[in-house]
């Protein structure tokens, strides 16, 4: 059976077919730059998948649940998939994953999963955003290190939901970046008060540091 496939660039390719599941030593699949909105269900069923790679896939909406079965994925890349709605719950059993690319929180949570889910992928590296982050998170995140911990990120930009009120009470003691982090940026912060790492942060390796639209910067 084949075990990789790579569809990159394939611009006119939108649909995954569901019997791609029938291929069970399928290593690498590589769909990035294409037209698909959506996954087959039948994808999680592909228990030695260790390479996702849908990278700019401007028109995906959303990841079939069950995405936490795959877990020899060690590349899972969403950068660039502006549409996503959200990554579904069960990313956090995943814990071989080094490429995300991209988190999204979304709007459900019953359906999507929370940020704490990254407390337990440790080994992701280079660039990742997190988008729609919620000034008033759950409290216990405050007492996890969902970030701090993962000493091979390079790169992170942190967006914050536009629709949070301005007095939403802040528990984001958990984004708080590795040491190592090169490059931080932090978007749309509205927050009456920021966090404590956001204070007292001590940048040593820091290269470059981006705050944009930060109403109440002073």
């Amino acid at each position: 059976m084949i075990s990789s496939i790579d569809l990159f660039g394939c611009d006119k390719f939108a649909t995954l077919p569901s019997s791609i599941s029938r291929n069970k030593r399928l290593r690498v699949l590589r769909l990035g730059n294409t037209k698909l909105e959506r996954l087959p269900s039948s994808i999680t069923a592909l228990e030695n998948l260790e390479c996702l790679d849908l990278h700019w896939c401007s028109k995906l909406i959303e990841l079939p649940e069950g995405i936490g079965n795959l877990k020899k994925l060690v590349v899972l890349n969403l950068q660039g998939c502006g549409k996503l709605q959200g990554i579904p719950k069960g990313i956090g059993q995943i814990t071989r994953l080094e490429t995300l690319g991209l988190f999204v929180m979304g709007e459900d949570d019953e359906n999507y999963a929370h940020i704490s889910e990254l407390e337990n992928i440790n080994k992701i590296s280079r660039e990742l955003t997190i988008h729609g982050i919620r000034h008033c998170m759950d409290p216990d995140v405050a007492h996890k290190e969902c970030l701090k911990q993962k000493t091979n990120l390079q790169s992170l930009t942190l967006i914050f939901a536009s629709d949070v009120g301005v007095n939403s009470e802040s528990h984001l003691d958990g984004l708080e970046p590795p040491p190592g982090i090169e490059n931080l940026k932090i978007v749309r912060y509205s927050g009456q008060e920021s966090p404590q790492w956001m204070r007292m942060f001590r940048f040593r390796l820091l290269c470059e540091m981006e705050l944009s639209d930060f109403p109440k910067l002073e």
